[in-house]
């Protein structure tokens, strides 16, 4: 690695490193044995970038009788990947004889001096163990399982006193969870001396890669959470508040010529089975709620189907496709055809990222205020109730708060603006 102090510039080959990651280099060219490291780094200041580029300085910059090995592992296979294409991308334009083998299925690089970087993802569970490396990075390590990590990956580095590298955006500030947390807050802890090192990219002007007029746009289209989160490098908490819904609530909501609704389905019991109407300029027009207890599954399909018969200006219905979600939208089109009902179904498949997505999409809608909800008190209970929760492995997924207090209105009123915001039809 050349490092010319005097304009603060690192150069690999074509890459050249930002500030503030020179000052990440450093301190792994300073500590270079038994180090962990841990980077908090905002969205699109070069993590990865910096990961690539640092890895090939550490495997050509050593001698045949001390070959350097670098493993870089990714929550996902695709990131893997992506990721070795770009060393490709990189290899391809070194000296002929500097790359000896590049292979894409295994995601392996060798070098001259019989160095290698391999890429791998924490998909592949328990065929992870027993590698071994002079450094291990984690990209993305707040989204990796932590057991998994400190089980299968931290023992790479035991024979070889090698440093573990630990970059990424952060998700929860729960230590006990997060695998990035818990060697943050390690850190800080222990005064970033000795074997525990962090450095904090939210300190630097990034702007170089990240100009203002960006990261207004992204402030402007992303939630006020995600944008803190993944622009500002902020730890989500879980009790942050999803939306301020209290300005978009208006009753009196007159119908428009084409309309469109989000249908929810309840199963037995206390659920309910929501259908939430919206006229073409996205007001709240109505909400059809069918409490199971009450209406059988054949009783609920007529009365949906009545309901669409008495609005003929709705003119699409986008329906959970989970569960008996299916099932129940393939009854209730033959009903609304028998009844001479015109209105299109359109499917929605319900997982944890579709649901993310449409649940901050309209947390989006209500912050600019370009929706409109009913003043309606189950509703608002409702609403209130829903929250942004973690998964075992600190991924982020919403729910309600309380299973005595249900979310259907919630999910029907989002993935009806979600498919809206897609173009998965037309309200003209």
């Amino acid at each position: 690695m050349a490092n010319r102090e005097q304009k603060e510039t690192v150069r690999i080959y074509s890459g050249e490193l930002f500030p503030w990651q020179i000052t990440a280099a450093r301190t792994l060219l300073k500590f270079p044995k038994n180090l962990v490291y841990t980077i908090l780094a905002p969205r699109q200041v070069g993590k990865t970038h910096f990961i690539e580029m640092f890895s090939l300085s550490k495997c050509l910059n050593t001698n045949k009788e001390k070959p350097f090995r670098v493993v870089i592992v990714n929550p996902t296979f695709a990131n893997s990947k992506r990721c070795y294409a770009d060393f490709a991308a990189f290899t391809e334009k070194m000296p002929e004889g500097i790359v000896t083998s590049a292979n894409a299925s295994d995601l392996q690089i060798k070098f001259w001096n019989n160095s290698t970087i391999q890429l791998k993802s924490l998909e592949q569970s328990n065929a992870l163990r027993g590698d071994h490396c002079d450094l291990l990075v984690l990209d993305e390590s707040a989204f990796m399982d932590t057991a998994t990590a400190l089980s299968c990956l931290f023992p790479y580095v035991n024979s070889t006193r090698g440093d573990i590298l630990l970059i990424s955006t952060p998700t929860f500030a729960d230590p006990q969870s997060n695998l990035f947390a818990k060697f943050w807050f390690k850190a800080k802890e222990y005064g970033n001396k000795g074997r525990y090192q962090l450095c904090d990219w939210r300190k630097f002007d990034t702007s170089a890669i990240l100009p203002p007029e960006t990261k207004q746009m992204l402030k402007e289209t992303m939630p006020w959470n995600i944008y803190a989160n993944e622009i500002l490098g902020e730890f989500l908490s879980e009790k942050n508040e999803l939306w301020d819904f209290g300005s978009v609530l208006r009753n009196g909501i007159l119908p428009t010529n084409n309309m469109f609704a989000g249908l929810d389905w309840g199963s037995t019991g206390t659920d309910e089975t929501v259908l939430a109407v919206f006229n073409e300029n996205k007001q709240m027009y109505d909400l059809l709620r069918l409490n199971g207890s009450d209406h059988d599954a054949t009783e609920r399909i007529k009365l949906i189907s009545n309901y669409i018969k008495e609005h003929p200006q709705l003119k699409k219905v986008v329906y959970e496709t989970n569960s008996i979600g299916a099932p129940l939208a393939d009854f209730l089109k033959k009903e609304c055809m028998r009844t001479g009902c015109k209105c299109q179904f359109i499917p929605f498949n319900t997982n944890n990222q579709t649901k993310r997505e449409a649940i901050e999409n309209l947390q989006l809608e209500i912050q600019n205020q370009t929706v409109t909800l009913l003043d309606d008190s189950q509703l608002k209970l409702e609403f209130s109730q829903f929250e942004m929760k973690k998964t075992k492995t600190g991924l982020i997924t919403y729910g309600n708060r309380s299973d005595n207090v249900h979310d259907d209105i919630v999910v029907s009123s989002a993935i009806a603006l979600q498919s809206a915001r897609k173009g998965n039809y037309s309200l003209k």
